[in-house]
């Protein structure tokens, strides 16, 4: 075969190699999964994948944790430093790489044999011959739609745990000032029944007032010392989950108002069966379940 021939088929091995490529940048993919968030109120994830991301991440969590915690930097929080987040959002990059996998053909293979002629006439005979792997060619279509199919469930799967992350720190946050709210309650309740014993105290002291009635003050007061203590340590567990939700250490100091929130006026509740039809057309994770039933079928 003549040097043009050869060079031809070097030129059509490189161009089947670079056909098959896909990239792997997984940042279009994070980009879709923080988009259907937002689309739901949720916005603030990132993909802490560099020293760069992580020292400003810790920067903006410092800058909220300086000053009192609310639902939404609770939230912001969370979005940022919660581990299991940033390894779902990391499962993007895996499902990433495997599309482009599934998009690479079998490397074809090219050989280059010269043969010399001995005790004949000078001269030599070049063969070229290249070999490509038919059957991977018809199954990469398939092979990519599958990939293509398990990248968007890791997508959508993505996007409902940036959406349950937020959720989860609002609710723990919530929890932890519902359980200060209530020692605060119980507090002054038990200062009340701690002045009612101690008046029913003196009155049995001067003979006015019997026995029983003397114990079942001191009964009261008991209770409500007891039943403080039990909400000042369900407000100890309260904060820690508050720290696993935004993924804080223990050593993270935070301060929170410990009064909730006005409840809504009457009338601007959400109509609940509204809120079920929602739930059911725009629920992440009941989409992800679709899109792996889709790539198990194919």
């Amino acid at each position: 075969m003549s040097n043009g021939r050869a060079q031809g088929a070097l030129t059509l091995a490189t161009w089947l190699l670079a056909a098959g490529c896909a990239s792997t940048d997984p940042r279009p993919a994070f980009e879709g999964a923080a988009r259907l968030a937002a689309e739901r109120g949720v916005s603030g994830a990132r993909v802490l994948s560099d020293d760069v991301t992580r020292r400003e991440a810790a920067e903006r969590v410092h800058a909220l944790l300086a000053a009192p915690l609310t639902a939404d930097s609770a939230a912001e929080i969370a979005l940022l430093g919660n581990p299991n987040l940033q390894a779902d959002l990391a499962g993007l990059g895996i499902a990433q790489a495997d599309l482009a996998q599934a998009a690479l053909l079998a490397n074809p293979r090219l050989s280059i044999v010269d043969l010399h002629a001995e005790g004949r006439a000078p001269g030599s005979q070049r063969t070229v011959s290249l070999e490509v792997a038919i059957l991977d060619w018809l199954v990469q279509p398939l092979r990519k739609r599958v990939a293509a199919a398990e990248l968007e469930r890791v997508r959508l799967m993505a996007g409902g745990a940036i959406l349950e992350t937020a959720a989860a720190a609002r609710s723990a946050f919530v929890s932890y000032q519902a359980a200060e709210q209530l020692i605060g309650r119980l507090e002054i309740i038990e200062r009340l029944d701690q002045a009612g014993a101690d008046f029913a105290e003196s009155l049995f002291q001067a003979g006015n007032l019997g026995a029983l009635p003397r114990a079942q003050a001191r009964a009261t007061w008991a209770e409500t010392h007891a039943a403080l203590e039990e909400a000042r340590a369900g407000s100890r567990r309260a904060r820690e989950a508050v720290n696993v939700a935004l993924g804080l250490s223990g050593e993270d100091d935070w301060t929170a108002p410990a009064e909730l929130p006005e409840l809504p006026a009457p009338g601007d509740e959400a109509d609940l069966t509204a809120v079920e039809a929602l739930a059911a057309r725009q629920r992440l994770d009941l989409s992800a379940a679709r899109f792996a039933v889709d790539a198990i079928g194919r």
